[in-house]
């Protein structure tokens, strides 16, 4: 996180002009800033200055009341203040493996598995350690991005470290390894922090088409057995789709299936993940200006695969946006090195991006259109 000076007046009476950070993400409700974790809602009497400020670019070098008022509360930085070796973290992704068990249409690992890793326990701890150490806002450790977290012989063992640790837990799964067995472990630690179990239908015929294994009785039955257990403080059912009628008719029938359980049911139109497969929404044109993937990910998201490499963002299936890799160096060594500042650079806008930059073809990325943000 950036350390600002305590008192609002400190930061104004820096020399030199100003201008509105060019990490801030506008927004018809508000304007976000990730370093801080913090909006400035439209309803607030600064935004339309703030939004005037940003679109049009303006440097200022005489303050009134507003201007004074937004530096001092940090939307305006001193100009040439570097601020891509900041970061504020509040998601971290960690795969222990990278073994999926599925082969689902709307995910990379249908059309291009990775060969198996599985990262050593120690390497694993000393990882974790390293997240508490750095003494950031996490609000979720995930134990996945392209693996089955449930399938690994060590699951119950890697949650209890992660918990035992402080951590908040978040598990992504398909549901197959989520066995009654497990659940009563999870239950017995005192849960989670998520749950999402992802289900594309209740047809076992389309369930297998879908995902390449005929999975789907195993999986109610082990949701049917957590379904009014506390696995998680909240518990999701993600039902998901490239078809909006398809994912309607999918929502009413696992919706009805699972009403009064502690299961939430929720929709997702599945995405291209920039560009690793074709398949439901693809990413847009016009130059960069920042990540708007539950909050920036290249600010506020540690995404670390099996094999320790700490990528830009679970959208890079192909690990081409490599920041470091943790079995050589720490993880607060690769967040503040020139390599992670170059790609929140590039992210933003503030460093031309290369033809096969990962943001470039990912409908998450905000672009600048005729002086506007838009996604």
């Amino acid at each position: 996180m950036i350390s600002w000076p305590s008192a609002g007046s400190e930061r104004v009476a820096l020399p030199g002009p100003w201008h509105a950070s060019p990490y801030l993400h506008v927004f018809d409700h508000a304007i976000m800033n990730p370093h801080e974790n913090r909006g400035l809602g439209a309803e607030h009497p600064w935004y339309p200055v703030l939004r005037r400020l940003i679109e049009e670019r303006t440097v200022i070098e005489d303050f009134d009341e507003v201007t004074r008022g937004l530096a001092a509360d940090g939307w305006l930085i001193p100009v040439g203040l570097d601020l891509s070796h900041h970061y504020c973290i509040r998601f971290v992704s960690l795969e222990a493996g990278s073994v999926c068990n599925q082969r689902c249409s709307f995910c990379p690992v249908s059309v291009n598995p990775r060969p198996p890793v599985s990262m050593p326990t120690e390497l694993y701890e000393r990882i974790i350690d390293e997240i508490v150490a750095l003494d950031q806002p996490i609000e979720a450790v995930a134990m996945n991005q392209y693996n089955e977290p449930t399938i690994d012989k060590r699951f119950v063992e890697q949650v209890k470290y992660l918990l035992d640790a402080g951590l908040p837990v978040a598990v992504f799964s398909n549901g197959t390894g989520l066995t009654p067995t497990k659940t009563d472990a999870l239950v017995a630690m005192g849960g989670l922090h998520f749950l999402s179990v992802n289900i594309s239908t209740l047809n076992r015929v389309e369930y297998r088409e879908e995902r390449g294994k005929d999975h789907l009785e195993q999986v109610l039955a082990n949701l049917d057995y957590a379904k009014d257990k506390p696995v998680a403080e909240e518990m999701v059912l993600t039902v998901l789709n490239e078809d909006r009628e398809k994912l309607d008719q999918a929502m009413t029938a696992v919706v009805r299936r699972f009403e009064g359980s502690r299961f939430k049911v929720k929709d997702w139109i599945v995405n291209d993940r920039a560009g690793n497969i074709d398949v439901g929404m693809g990413g847009a044109d016009g130059p960069l200006r920042g990540c708007e993937y539950m909050g920036s990910r290249p600010i506020e998201h540690i995404h670390i695969t099996a094999d320790a490499r700490v990528v830009l963002c679970c959208q890079d299936y192909e690990e081409k946006a490599v920041a470091g890799n943790l079995k050589a160096q720490s993880l607060e060594t690769i967040l503040k090195s020139p390599e992670f500042a170059r790609m929140r650079r590039i992210t933003y806008g503030l460093e031309s991006a290369p033809a096969d930059f990962l943001c470039s073809s990912c409908r998450y990325a905000i672009r600048r259109h005729g002086g506007k943000d838009a996604h």
